[in-house]
C-alpha cells in the first residue's frame, strides 16, 4: 500500500507581545533584599527576552516581592534598578513552560551608573511547586532518535510513563498515547501553544485491535497533531501534582510550545529516509518464507523565521512533506460473515432459525432440530 502525506504548510505571524503560548503559571518571581537581608520595595525590574527583544517591567512591593507571569518561554535578561543601589543585571535566566522559577537577589549600595553583571543561571529554583515534570528542549528534540520523528515517542523517558512502541512500518504520523502512572491512555490532556487541543483529532483510534471498539472520548494523543521536531521549542510533560490551572485529566499533562520568529533570520532544511534495504527481515517471517516488508519513507521540509519589525513583529513558517511506501495497513477492509438464516423475518420461526444457525457452529451441533424452542429461550 502507498500512503502519501499531504503537503502541510504552516505560516504563523506573531504580532506584538503575543502571550498565547504561555499560561499564568509560566514566568519568574523572586524577592529583592539589601546587604543586611531587609526587603527593598520600589525596585524597577526589567525583563528582556533575548531573542525577540520584548520587554516587561514590574516593581517590587512593600515586602520586596515581585512576579511576572505569562512570559514567553526562552532566555531572559533581568535588570534590577533603584536609586541608591548599584544596577544588577542577571543574564541567562531561562523561562520554561508551566513553571514559575525564583530569582532572588541582593542589591549593593551605590549609584545607578555602577552595574554588576551576573552571567549565569545558577541559583534558580522552582517556586516551591511539588509538580513532577520533565522538559524536552530543542537539543533533545533534535538529537533523540524516534522511528517516525514524533515527539510522543520521547515521552516514555519520564518515570511513570509507559506506552507501546509505534509500528515502524506505520504510514501515518505514528503518534502514541502513553499511560501515565497507570492511568488510561485516554486520560491525558494536551495543550499546544496555550490552546487545549486534547480532543482535536484524538477520538477515532481503536483501543482493542484492528477490529476492536472505537475510542470516542478522553484525552488520547494517538492520531492527534504531531508537529515536526524542527518547529518545536519545548515539550513539557507533567505527571503528577500539577495545579488545576494546568491539568484537566487525571493522567499526564503535555504542553507543547512552537518556535516563533526572532530578531535574527534563521532557517533550516532537512531530509530523512527510511529504507528496507538497510533492514533485516523479521526472524519469524524468514522461517515462514515471507518476504521482507516494504518500507521506503521520505520526509523532508524546512523552516524559516525572522523579524518583520525588530522587537515588535515576527514571523515563522514551516513546510513538511511525507511520502511512504509501506506494507503496513491499519485496516484496509472489513469482512463480516453472517449466517444465511439472518433475514427480515421476525416471527418465532425466523428468530428460532437464526438462533439455531449461530448456535450450531460454536457448539458443534447440527442446525436441524426436532424441538422448537420458545421466543424467550432464544
Amino acid at each position: 500500500m502507498r500512503a502519501v502525506g499531504a503537503a502541510a504548510l504552516l505560516l504563523v505571524f506573531l504580532v506584538g507581545p503575543v502571550r498565547g503560548q504561555a499560561g499564568a503559571s509560566t514566568g519568574l518571581l523572586g524577592q529583592v533584599t539589601d546587604a543586611s537581608g531587609a526587603a527593598v520595595p520600589g525596585v524597577a525590574i526589567t525583563l528582556t527576552h533575548v531573542d525577540t527583544g520584548r520587554v516587561r517591567t514590574v516593581t517590587t512591593n512593600a515586602s520586596g516581592d515581585w512576579e511576572a507571569r505569562f512570559l514567553s518561554p526562552g532566555t531572559f535578561r533581568v535588570t534590577f534598578e533603584l536609586t541608591g543601589f548599584k544596577t544588577l543585571r542577571r543574564e541567562g535566566i531561562t523561562v520554561s513552560t508551566a513553571e514559575m522559577a525564583s530569582v532572588n537577589v541582593a542589591l549593593e549600595i551605590g549609584t545607578l551608573a555602577e552595574a554588576i553583571d551576573v552571567i549565569a543561571n545558577a541559583g534558580m529554583v522552582s517556586s516551591g511547586s511539588m509538580t513532577v515534570q520533565r522538559t524536552l528542549d530543542q537539543k533533545e528534540l533534535d538529537s533523540l532518535p524516534t522511528s517516525a520523528r514524533n515527539f510522543t515517542q520521547l515521552l516514555v523517558i519520564e518515570p511513570g510513563v509507559s506506552a507501546d512502541i509505534s509500528e515502524l512500518l506505520s504510514n501515518d504520523n505514528a503518534s502514541i498515547s502513553p499511560s501515565v502512572n497507570g492511568a488510561r491512555t485516554t486520560n491525558n490532556s494536551f495543550v499546544f501553544n496555550g490552546v487545549d487541543v486534547t480532543n482535536l483529532l484524538c477520538c477515532n483510534s481503536r483501543i482493542n485491535g484492528s477490529s476492536g471498539t472505537i475510542d470516542n472520548g478522553g484525552g488520547s494523543l494517538s492520531r492527534n497533531v504531531a508537529p515536526a521536531p524542527e518547529t518545536l521549542q519545548e515539550v513539557k510533560l507533567q505527571t503528577s501534582l500539577y495545579d488545576a490551572g494546568t491539568g484537566r485529566n487525571g493522567g499526564g499533562n503535555f504542553t507543547l510550545v512552537g518556535k516563533s520568529g526572532t530578531n535574527s533570520f534563521r532557517g533550516s532544511l532537512y531530509y530523512y529516509n527510511q529504507n528496507d534495504a538497510l533492514m533485516a527481515n523479521d526472524f519469524f517471517f524468514n522461517r515462514a518464507g515471507i518476504e521482507k516488508p516494504i518500507l521506503n519513507r521520505h520526509e523532508g521540509g524546512g523552516t524559516i523565521g525572522g523579524p518583520l519589525i525588530r522587537n515588535k513583529t515576527f514571523f515563522f513558517g514551516s513546510y513538511q512533506r511525507t511520502q511512504a511506501d509501506t506494507s503496513f495497513v491499519d485496516e484496509a477492509s472489513n469482512t463480516v460473515l453472517l449466517p444465511r438464516a439472518l433475514t427480515d423475518d421476525r416471527s418465532d420461526a425466523g428468530i428460532n432459525a437464526f438462533a439455531a444457525a449461530i448456535w450450531a457452529p460454536r457448539h458443534g451441533r447440527s442446525t436441524s432440530t426436532s424441538s422448537t424452542p420458545s421466543r424467550g429461550s432464544c
